[in-house]
């Protein structure tokens, strides 16, 4: 990620993906989205596809 994207993040000129954030997440060790957040993501797109993954694997 180039230190120009980082700055239209923080500037509100652009919105991260899914995969800026896990990224950001993982460099930074924080969390930047409510807790369960990703778990409530997981279950609305298993819904959407009329099942459960498995979350563990």
């Amino acid at each position: 990620m180039k230190h120009t994207t980082l700055n239209d993040l923080l500037a509100g000129r652009a919105l991260p993906g899914l995969s800026t954030i896990v990224g950001l997440e993982i460099a930074l060790q924080l969390d930047l989205y409510p807790a369960g957040l990703w778990a409530e993501i997981a279950e609305s797109g298993d819904q959407a596809r009329g099942g459960r993954a498995d979350l563990a694997g």
